[in-house]
Order: C-alpha cells, then sequence, then structure tokens
C-alpha cells in the first residue's frame, strides 16, 4: 500500500472515530497512536493473522488488536456508506 493512501485512510478514520486519537489513560500515559491502530487492522486483514501475533510486532495485547480490528471496520463501512 502507498503511503499516501495509509496516512489518508489513517486521518479519515481518526476524524471519524474517537477511538482512533490518542489518548492519555488514568495513569497519565499516552495509549497507543491512530497509526499503531490502523496497522493493526490492516496487518490482520491484508495476511489473516491473528491479534497474538500483533502482540510480537507492535507491542499491543490481542484483546486490543481485535478491538481495533472490529472498530476500523465499522468505520469504514460508516464512511463509505453514511446513514
Amino acid at each position: 500500500m502507498q503511503r499516501s493512501l495509509f496516512l489518508r485512510i489513517v486521518t479519515d478514520i481518526e476524524n471519524a472515530n474517537p477511538y482512533f486519537q490518542q489518548k492519555r489513560d488514568a495513569a497519565g500515559r499516552l495509549g497507543f497512536a491512530a497509526l499503531q491502530k490502523a496497522t493493526a487492522a490492516i496487518k490482520m486483514l491484508a495476511y489473516g493473522c491473528s491479534g497474538d501475533s500483533i502482540d510480537e510486532y507492535l507491542r499491543m495485547s490481542e484483546s486490543t488488536t481485535i478491538q481495533c480490528l472490529k472498530k476500523f471496520c465499522h468505520t469504514i463501512v460508516k464512511i463509505d456508506h453514511p446513514p
């Protein structure tokens, strides 16, 4: 995928869904950035890899990667097919 296309997708999902905006947790640490969440979702879709394999690549838990994938897919559908 071209870098410009990937960055456009990340910007679009970040604007469409607040889940993809980087926030601080209760301890004040920054959470995952939109780039990391989108990378996890796209890698799972493109290569059919499990959420567990993303842990080794992005240091993201399996449950977080699955949540990223679900929210990514719902957001893309919402962007491409508005009500």
